[in-house]
Formats: structure tokens, C-alpha cells, sequence
């Protein structure tokens, strides 16, 4: 049995590299920068009022109380920069430039294009913005910047260790 607990204290409390969440980050960024840039050309068409779907129609379809900052920037050119704002975000992301802030803003603006026009999303969006949420609350120590070729270009600059989970430890 001390076996057993003394495992499940290795595997949720024991200090882990940060190198796994720094490529987890990576790869989300990347996969919301893709995403978005598939939608950069129909952005006026799909989430502004002037394209499809208006924001009156929505308020008489959706039978539920919708959050979104384009619920309030409807004109394509305040759509637009919407978007630029997201994937500027999304670089500061996925580069590790100011990674709680921009992790924090990158879910709040994909939040608010997902909720804007739902009929154009797909089960990988939800997952998406999910994995966003979830790199909300990672662990950080200072602002954890990530460099992708360190002093001599050979190794991942990194905090050395960061708690696998945002809960605090057994003291001991």
C-alpha cells in the first residue's frame, strides 16, 4: 500500500521538467495560428454583420446569452482587427513572449469568434479552445519564454523544473 501512495505522489507531486508544456504550447499555437489563417479570407463573410450572419439573427436563433467582443466589433474592418489582435496573440504564444497574458487573451479572443458564428466550426474547434483553456492555468516561473536555440544553438532555453499540476504539493 506505501507502494501504491508513495506513486501517486511521485506521479502528481514530484517537480517535472517544463520542456513537455513548452512543446505542448508550441504545438497549440501553431495549430490556432493555422486555424485562423484558414478563416482570414472569409473573416468579413463569417463574424461580421455584413457577411452571413448578423448579430440580430443570432440574438433571435441562439436561445441563450452568447459572450463575445464581436458581439459589440460588427463592421468588417473592427472584424479584421479582431483577428489581427488574435494572431499576434497567438504568435506571443506560441513563441513563449509574455505566455500568461498572451494565453489568456488567445482564449478570450477564439472564445469570442467561436461563439460569434458557431455554424462554421467543427468538434476540432471545441477541442481547441479547451486545450486553450487549459494552457490558461499552466505553471509558470518568471515569464516563461521559451527559446527555441539557446547559446550555441543547440538546447531549449527552459525554467528547469515546474510542477506538473497547478496544486500545491505534499510539504515534506
Amino acid at each position: 500500500m506505501n507502494r501504491i501512495l508513495a506513486s501517486w505522489d511521485r506521479f502528481f507531486f514530484q517537480p517535472q521538467t517544463a520542456k513537455v508544456l513548452g512543446v505542448y504550447r508550441i504545438a497549440i499555437g501553431l495549430l490556432t495560428l493555422y486555424s485562423f489563417l484558414l478563416f482570414a479570407k472569409d473573416t468579413t463573410t463569417f463574424f461580421s454583420d455584413q457577411g452571413l450572419v448578423t448579430v440580430a439573427t443570432l440574438d433571435k436563433v441562439v436561445n441563450r446569452d452568447w459572450h463575445s467582443l464581436l458581439y459589440w466589433i460588427r463592421y468588417p474592418m473592427g472584424v479584421r482587427l479582431v483577428l489581427a489582435g488574435l494572431l499576434v496573440s497567438g504568435a506571443c504564444f506560441t513563441v513563449g513572449f509574455y505566455t500568461q497574458v498572451s494565453s489568456i487573451l488567445l482564449f478570450l479572443l477564439v472564445v469570442s469568434f467561436h461563439e460569434r458564428n458557431g455554424l462554421v466550426l467543427n468538434s476540432g474547434d471545441a477541442v481547441l479552445r479547451t486545450m486553450l483553456f487549459f494552457s490558461c492555468s499552466h505553471p509558470r516561473e518568471r515569464p516563461s519564454r521559451w527559446i527555441a536555440y539557446g547559446v550555441g544553438g543547440s538546447r531549449w532555453l527552459a525554467p528547469q523544473e515546474a510542477r506538473s499540476w497547478s496544486c500545491p504539493g505534499p510539504s515534506g
